[in-house]
């Protein structure tokens, strides 16, 4: 039961880490803003857990303060990115962004758990948008919107400014 119970733990770490990854992608702000506050929330939430596991009797070492530390890191992380997404902000408006790159990676596909064998490979097609405030925004497209796709063209998005203040393309 307790090996279930690490497992689950681990997984909910990792599905709040990757939520927070999958928002950060559209949203126009450094990856160390959001994991910055997410650490200092970590940092400063220390000394309360430590009061409270001193009342409880129970042991705080090291260990304990680093396995706090990823944890509430990784939910503030999650829960900082989700908040700005999700929480109401500001009216939505349209800003205008130039194609400075379109490019394309290829990636090969495996099946099998110890022998690793190639299935075949895919491709997937990114472009590369600078927005006014002279920001770059990468996106995944699809093969037909990447054809029609000029480099230097220009591209209308939806833009609102979330709660804490970050731009959010909707």
């Amino acid at each position: 039961m307790k090996k279930f119970l690490i497992g689950g733990g681990i997984f909910v770490l990792v599905a709040f880490i990757a939520t927070g990854v999958a928002l950060l992608k559209y949203t126009q702000v450094e990856w160390w803003i959001p994991a910055g506050a997410a650490a200092v929330i970590a940092i400063v939430t220390i000394p309360l857990t430590a009061m409270l596991r001193a009342k409880r009797k129970r042991k705080t070492g090291i260990w304990e303060m680093c396995l706090h530390a990823a944890i509430v890191g990784s939910v503030a992380f999650g829960g900082i990115m989700a908040l700005n997404r999700f929480a109401p902000g500001t009216a939505e408006h349209n800003e205008t962004g130039t194609v400075i790159q379109k490019y394309s990676r290829e990636h090969t596909q495996y099946r099998g758990v110890r022998r690793r064998h190639p299935v075949g490979k895919t491709r997937q097609y990114y472009i590369l948008v600078q927005m006014p405030d002279s920001s770059t925004v990468e996106m995944p497209v699809s093969v037909e919107k990447y054809n029609r796709t000029r480099t230097g063209a220009r591209m209308d998005f939806d833009v609102r400014t979330g709660f804490l203040g970050w731009p959010v393309m909707v």
